[in-house]
């Protein structure tokens, strides 16, 4: 099990996240998942900047659970796979509510390219995801 200041060292030293500091907290950004530290509260934060619009939305309390448990690098792959697997299931229901007449036949195209394009990512994630993994257990051998 790993704590928030464990999380935040790993993202510090993780040489695939980017510095993001701002006003009175130092920050690091990576496939969407940001950690902070504030410099006044001294509180560690991480957000999923996928969701909440202007200001992004803390991780539930589950996904800090799963950041905990199996560390900064795989919580920010998961939550990234997550994502993509929401937006896939959100761009097929609209597939699939939109009705099929000729007048749509532009707005069908395009959800099928945005379709394959987040399929795309997510199993681009996965791979990057599962190398990692291989790494982790050569470099433990």
């Amino acid at each position: 099990m790993y704590n928030l200041v464990d999380l935040l060292s790993q993202a510090e030293s993780d040489t695939e996240t980017i510095g993001c500091n701002g006003q009175n907290y130092t920050g690091w950004l990576a496939l969407g998942t940001k950690i902070t530290f504030d410099h006044i509260s001294f509180e560690i934060k991480i957000v999923n900047t996928h969701k909440g619009g202007d200001y992004y939305k803390e991780i539930s309390l589950q996904e800090y659970n799963h950041f905990k448990e199996y560390g900064w690098k795989i919580g920010v792959f998961d939550l990234s796979l997550w994502n993509s697997q929401s937006k896939v299931e959100k761009a097929a229901v609209s597939l699939k509510t939109l009705p099929k007449n000729k007048k749509n036949e532009k707005a069908i195209l395009e959800l099928i390219k945005h379709l394959e394009v987040l399929t795309d990512r997510f199993s681009e994630i996965l791979k990057r995801k599962n190398r990692y993994i291989t790494n982790l257990k050569t470099a433990k051998q």
